[in-house]
């Protein structure tokens, strides 16, 4: 029975202490390398979406560009990014948003976003690579 309520304290002691703001918190069941082909009109490229420990990383192999992402908005089944292009500005437009809504535990609908919020482009992810979460 001891054990038992030191093993209750330290529990309740590490919930305690241990917080996430709610952005966080969402954005752990996304976590991955999310693959997968966005396009307009006639046109598409690749995606490569990393999601780790909170951190966001984009990248368009066929165009030669990527970046970071910055979370804005979260949910259990959506994110939302601001996009900030780190290489190969010359090839992709910057400062965009991203959608991400999850479809089911392995694929997501992925929508790019202009600067002014125009929808510009369109995709499906598949999670190709999950990522184990560190505390």
């Amino acid at each position: 029975m001891r054990n038992i309520l030191i093993l209750a304290s330290i529990a309740f002691i590490l919930a305690c202490c241990v917080r996430l703001s709610p952005l966080q918190g969402n954005s752990s069941r996304f976590n991955g390398v999310w693959q997968g082909t966005c396009g307009q009109y006639h046109t598409s490229w690749a995606v490569e979406l990393t999601i780790r420990n909170h951190l966001y990383k984009i990248d368009y192999p066929s165009l030669g560009c990527g970046g970071r992402l910055t979370l804005l908005s979260s949910s259990p089944q959506k994110l939302e990014f601001q996009e900030q292009l780190e290489y190969g500005e010359s090839n992709c437009r910057d400062n965009g948003r991203i959608k991400l809504v999850l479809l089911n535990d392995t694929t997501a609908k992925y929508l790019w976003l202009s600067p002014k919020g125009n929808p510009a482009a369109t995709g499906t992810l598949k999670l190709k690579k999950a990522v184990s979460i560190r505390l």
